[in-house]
């Protein structure tokens, strides 16, 4: 089963990221959606709610898991089969990136609020990530189907 990446279509280094990436993606095994576009905004909601921030996240169908952030970029460079060493340490300049480039653009970055309680963050040495809620499980498959 394809990985679900679902980005800020209206940031450049995004979309660079993401073109950079594709070009990568030989076997297609990521599909890419903009966060901006309704089923984005349906995946997210029904995973995280309604608070729900821009960022880079991936779906990992077969692990069941989504991904932010950094380590979003992490996987996706992974499974891309990016050099291991230049994939970690891409990932440790990202949140630098992200925050020099939401600081210039004025855009913060929220992914849901801890008081809504529907956000499960689990950290582990694989990154930050929560389980794909059945939900939104039920909505990704819509894309599929």
């Amino acid at each position: 089963m394809k990985n679900l990446a679902i980005y800020d279509s209206k940031c450049y280094y995004c979309n660079l990221m993401v073109e950079f990436i594709r070009k990568l993606d030989k076997n297609n095994l990521i599909v890419f959606i903009s966060y901006y576009s309704k089923i984005g905004q349906r995946i997210l909601n029904k995973q995280f709610g309604i608070k729900i921030g821009f960022t880079f996240y991936l779906f990992d169908l077969n692990g069941m898991k989504v991904y932010w952030g950094d380590a979003a970029t992490l996987k996706v460079l992974k499974i891309v089969k990016f050099p291991d060493f230049i994939a970690k340490l891409f990932s440790k300049f990202y949140p630098i990136i992200v925050e020099i480039i939401s600081y210039a653009i004025k855009r913060h970055r929220m992914i849901c609020p801890p008081s809504e309680g529907k956000c499960k963050f689990i950290k582990t040495s694989e990154g930050e990530f929560s389980f794909i809620t059945k939900f939104a499980y039920n909505e990704i498959n819509k894309i599929w189907n």
